[in-house]
């Protein structure tokens, strides 16, 4: 072969390189799909598995096929928004009632403050000026919120302050004004329509539950156990569902409370490492178990048929959240893998921190639906906790647990 035919031919080899390249690069900017990626499904030798490599000690998240035969994948591009990039204590939606828009309130973990932001304008303002470091947790109620943290002595306090539509439609820095609930409460949940708490406190050697509004008036007592490890939630507007604490290996169990009659009912029980969520029309439980340091499967429970079945994802219940509006619907984050760990312990402790996609989920059908894939749509990992919905399930709300920023995804 002559030179110059050589030369040539290194030219034209060159130039398909390049071509390759320009190419993946506009369809990747264009997508949203990573360069490499794009590289890898054009050429010849690429591929679009997801297998863990042999012998890593991960179980993958399952493939289409495995999942349902009718899942689809929606684009987002930027509907899925940082809403902070300070760490949050808690965050809910609020629908103002002069032109019935959503903003979402949440705090500011260093500071205490409320803020409410607007999802359209994504413009955030500062709606209080009452400053308590360290805020771990945050329970809303209709026109009032409890903040929880632990004081100099490590004594959990729980202050309890109004937080009227005035002042949130305000838009400017107002006092808290309130008062303390009793210390070291364990737990608290509020009641579906934000009028009432359920809490959990010690008493000598066992725990008492009690049902009480915003202000810890009419406080009146409905359970009490010499069992004092439980995870309450409110299942309905006379019904608390109680799920022992969970653990890998240890049998959960979850029980149903009737706050009127103070009967206790029996629901599920001595399933390892048990996590539940409760759908808002107390019909379905999501709950997932974990046996032999195994990835945590995700079941229904149909509390009608008095029967469970598993779904085709792996996952905490606590990446979940129930629709309201359809009570088969359930949004969920699901970790891309899980490796070989005690679940939940490693989740809850932090050991393990999980990269998630955002899924929706027929609690009837099975059928699954993959509706975002945060590190393609915004080059973040996220770990996906403590999800919600607005009123109108046009947004879906959660906290990124790697650093405890806000987020939302636009569902319509």
């Amino acid at each position: 072969m002559s030179q110059k035919i050589f030369i040539v031919i290194i030219g034209v080899l060159a130039l398909l390189v390049l071509g390759l390249f320009g190419a993946a690069f506009f369809i990747a900017r264009d997508t949203g799909v990573p360069t490499g990626e794009v590289l890898r499904d054009i050429l010849p030798f690429g591929g679009s598995s997801i297998d863990a490599p042999v012998g890593s000690g991960l179980a993958p998240t399952p493939r289409a096929e495995d999942a349902s035969d009718n899942l689809t994948q929606t684009p987002t591009g930027s509907l899925l928004q940082q809403i902070t990039m300070q760490p949050i204590a808690g965050a809910t939606t609020y629908m103002l009632p002069t032109d019935k828009t959503t903003r979402v309130l949440y705090v500011e973990k260093s500071t205490g403050n409320v803020f409410s932001y607007d999802p359209k304008t994504r413009i955030a303002q500062r709606i209080t000026n009452t400053t308590i470091p360290g805020i771990q947790e945050v329970i809303w109620g209709k026109d009032r919120v409890i903040l929880r943290y632990l004081d100099e002595n490590d004594v959990i306090k729980s202050w309890s302050s109004a937080l009227t539509s005035s002042m949130i439609e305000a838009g400017s820095a107002q006092r808290l004004e309130g008062s303390f609930l009793s210390d070291d409460i364990q737990s608290i949940v509020p009641s579906p329509n934000k009028s009432q708490i359920f809490y959990l406190s010690l008493a000598s050697n066992s725990i008492v539950g009690a049902v009480t509004n915003f202000s810890g008036e009419n406080k009146k007592q409905v359970f009490e156990s010499t069992f004092t490890e439980w995870s309450p939630q409110w299942s309905g507007e006379r019904t608390v569902a109680l799920t022992s604490k969970p653990s890998a290996g240890i049998g959960g169990h979850l029980f149903f409370l009737n706050i009127s009659t103070g009967v206790l009912q029996s629901t599920l029980g001595n399933l390892p490492g048990l996590v539940t969520k409760t759908s808002s029309g107390e019909l379905y439980v999501a709950f997932s178990v974990n046996d032999k340091n195994e990835s945590p499967q995700l079941h229904i429970y149909n509390k009608k048929k008095e029967s469970s079945a598993p779904l085709p994802l792996v996952t905490f219940p606590d990446k979940c959240a129930w629709s309201v509006l359809d009570e088969e619907i359930l949004y969920c984050g699901v970790p891309d893998s899980f490796p070989r760990a005690a679940y939940p312990d490693s989740w809850y402790q932090g050991i393990f921190s999980s990269t998630d996609s955002l899924w929706k989920i027929n609690a009837v059908s099975g059928a699954t639906e993959i509706i975002a894939i945060p590190t393609q749509v915004a080059q973040k990992e996220m770990d996906v906790e403590n999800p919600f919905l607005d009123k109108n399930e046009e947004y879906l709300l959660f906290t990124n647990k790697k650093d405890s920023s806000l987020w939302s995804l636009k569902l319509r």
